[in-house]
């Protein structure tokens, strides 16, 4: 009987991709939040490093503001904490 080796395409065993980011420093997860000013609408966990935050802030606004349900936006939070206003 021969043994089949798996190889593991994600997760903590899988090779880093030139894009993966998570040995660079600052490296975590954030709890990203849509407030249209009288409830959180659309949120999601995402990871960021400093350097990536204000990349990863525009893109999860722009998945905020389109699709099926487009609620207006009057602040994106992480982890509570509002890290931009939008202006209506």
């Amino acid at each position: 009987m021969s043994k089949l080796a798996l190889r593991t395409t994600s997760g903590p065993g899988a090779p880093a991709s030139p894009s993966s980011n998570y040995q660079d420093k600052g490296f975590k997860s954030g709890f990203f939040q849509q407030w249209d000013g009288e409830y959180y609408r659309h949120s999601m966990m995402l990871d960021h490093t400093p350097a990536t935050l204000e990349s990863v802030i525009d893109r999860f606004q722009r998945w905020c503001t389109g699709g099926a349900c487009p609620y207006k936006t009057v602040n994106i939070q992480v982890d509570k904490k509002v890290v931009r206003k939008v202006s209506p």
